[in-house]
């Protein structure tokens, strides 16, 4: 698992006040694509909005080439948010995590925004972070219902 710039670091705290650290990690059972991950960072390769587009065609002709060089039984990828903070004056540590396919992880959340709006559940009008208006347990219970399983735990601080 490694850290990713994803915007819930910067957001929960904004919404739920008694939150002081959010760290977001993931990452790919294909030990190669993370790999080439790191790679790119660490080469400058996506600074620039020019430099993510042509690595992105470059990517999407390559991968199938490399998907032959290890591909995995079950292609899987895995979530991990840690937050840290105080609950009526108690230090917390939860940590939530899933795993599954990672087209799964990024369309099927998105789908349930779009029905919860289209529903009339969320009523917030603007642009926001998620947990500004979704009640968590709630998506965390439609995910559920569409087979991805959100582990909470109580970590170590």
């Amino acid at each position: 698992m490694y850290h990713l710039g994803h915007p819930e670091p910067v957001t929960l705290p904004l919404y739920i006040p008694s939150v002081k650290t959010v760290t977001l990690k993931g990452g790919l059972k294909e030990s190669y694509l993370n790999q080439l991950a790191i790679a790119v960072a660490r080469l400058g390769l996506t600074n620039t909005a020019g430099k993510k587009q042509a690595l992105g065609k470059l990517l999407k002709a390559l991968l199938p080439v490399l998907e032959k060089i290890q591909r995995p039984a079950v292609p899987m990828s895995g979530i991990r948010v840690d937050i840290k903070g105080y609950l009526q004056g108690k230090k917390q540590h939860l940590v939530y995590q899933a795993a599954d396919h990672m087209d799964n992880l990024t369309g099927v959340p998105l789908a349930i925004g779009a029905l919860m709006m289209g529903k009339g559940e969320i009523t917030r009008k603007g642009v926001f972070a998620p947990e500004a208006a979704v009640d968590p347990d709630r998506f965390i219970d439609e995910l559920a219902q569409r087979n991805i399983k959100v582990v909470c735990t109580k970590g170590i601080s």
